[in-house]
């Protein structure tokens, strides 16, 4: 994190908008350990790769919970964290805010103690959320919101539940959600709203997690005539 006292608009005075702003779109941001924003949302206004590594966490100790933690506008890729919020007298901050006219992948992420944890705008990009964590926040895992772009949110094999009371995920006729978990007897069409889903396609038991790798233990694999193994040989 930047030492310089500076906590100003689109994160001005962390290392993390240093970056942003000394990197080229294409390249990548790891993230090493536990990593503290400060009060205003930090702004990701290009197609970067940011990643963990060792189970690194992105979160926040302030009090300022009306804002957004993180911004992104230019897409890439987020994965291998676990973002968490904090709590202000009862209220957290959401943690993910998109508004990109380009695709953005949020991958094998822990989603946890935010108010929304992924708020999408109007935007032309699509956003896919697959194999990650989200549970524990106050409002939705993620909504679409509706206005004149073009943008579409897909969904799959990742947790999402314990939540804000009811539907999970509100796709607001702009996405697919099947193949994930909403819960302990939850069918897909009380956890999604407004999703296109198949409740035949509800996973019926969580995926499982590990302790030291955020998101879930899941992956897409192609199928082939030569046989191939994952998660150990098991």
């Amino acid at each position: 994190t930047n030492t310089n006292g500076l906590d100003g608009p689109n994160g001005i005075g962390t290392g993390l908008r240093d970056a942003v702003n000394a990197l080229n779109p294409g390249d990548e941001i790891v993230i090493l350990g536990n990593y503290l924003v400060k009060d205003h949302t930090v702004l990701i206004d290009k197609n970067l790769t940011i990643q963990g590594q060792d189970n690194s966490l992105i979160t926040y100790n302030g009090t300022n919970c009306s804002v957004p933690m993180l911004s992104i506008t230019g897409g890439g890729i987020l994965k291998d964290l676990t973002i968490a919020g904090a709590d202000c007298s009862g209220v957290s901050r959401d943690l993910v805010s998109v508004n990109s006219q380009v695709d953005l992948n949020i991958e094998h992420t822990t989603l946890t103690n935010g108010g929304r944890a992924v708020d999408i705008k109007s935007g032309d990009g699509m956003v896919t959320l697959a194999f990650n964590h989200i549970t524990g926040n106050q409002d939705y895992a993620l909504y679409q919101g509706k206005g004149l772009g073009s943008g579409t949110v897909k969904l799959y094999a990742n947790n999402i539940h314990s939540n804000r009371v009811g539907a999970q995920v509100n796709c607001n006729n702009l996405g697919t959600a099947d193949h994930n978990f909403w819960g302990e007897g939850v069918l897909a069409s009380s956890g999604a709203e407004f999703c296109t889903i198949s409740d035949a396609k509800t996973l019926g038991a969580p995926i499982l997690t590990n302790a030291n790798v955020p998101g879930v233990q899941a992956l897409m694999q192609t199928v082939t005539d030569t046989f191939s193994t994952a998660f150990d040989n098991n």
